[in-house]
């Protein structure tokens, strides 16, 4: 009787084993085609000219992003199910920590892109209307847009936090090649995409959106020095 009991459970922690191993290889597979997404969308942005309707150039970014996102999602998704038992496989050797490292990864990706996504809503509102006007009437239109598209840049910004809480949650251990490059990545950008989401939140009121908005820019000489840290020579 006993020997049964054992052998049955030897074979649910194979197929439990089984299972684990199918959802990590799918989850794997979701990633890398995320990144290629985002690689597309990377691309097309640099495509982008002067000439170009900032419109359509943001739908076909934002396509990109969402496929991306999809991708990732369902990478977060699978591995969600499993999380609770590849956190704890990080001292396999080789292949340990980047299973442990999977489930976070794969939400901070997701956030990212929220994020993005949220940065690309935001942003419609403006390129409706830089398309739709010229010449001076631009700068208006441009206040208006960014303020119709504050709460989605709020919302960018919230979810870039946890993308970066995702991240702080990996150990220090080292990756494989091109693990490490795709985290690397992440360092790089997300935190400029966090200054970005914050500046343009509070674009609007910088610009006066709210309230009329005077500014006085001088220039500093540091090389005659004075206590703000130059003789201000013009402004």
């Amino acid at each position: 009787m006993f020997r049964r009991i054992v052998l049955l459970l030897a074979v649910l922690v194979l197929i439990l084993l089984a299972i684990t191993a199918v959802i990590l290889f799918s989850a794997r597979r979701s990633l890398l085609a995320g990144v290629t997404d985002l690689r597309l969308a990377q691309d097309r942005i640099q495509l982008v000219t002067a000439h170009s309707s900032l419109r359509s150039a943001l739908g076909q970014v934002r396509g990109d992003i969402l496929q991306s996102r999809s991708n990732f999602q369902s990478a977060d998704d699978r591995l969600a199910l499993v999380a609770p038992l590849v956190e704890h496989v990080g001292w396999v050797p080789q292949v340990g920590p980047e299973v442990a490292a999977a489930p976070h990864i794969a939400h901070a990706a997701r956030r990212t892109t929220d994020g993005v996504l949220s940065l690309l809503d935001g942003l419609a509102p403006v390129a409706r209307r830089w398309d739709a006007t010229s010449g001076n009437g631009r700068v208006p239109a441009l206040v208006t847009g960014l303020t119709f598209g504050r709460r989605n840049f709020e919302r960018a910004c919230t979810q870039f936090n946890q993308a970066e809480a995702s991240r702080r949650a990996l150990s220090a251990d080292t990756y494989p090649a091109a693990l490490a490059s795709a985290l690397h990545s992440l360092d790089d950008r997300l935190p400029r995409l966090q200054i970005f989401c914050r500046l343009l939140a509070l674009a609007p009121a910088l610009l006066g959106a709210e309230r009329p908005a005077s500014y006085l820019v001088v220039y500093q000489n540091s090389n005659e020095l004075r206590a703000t840290g130059g003789f201000i020579g013009s402004a």
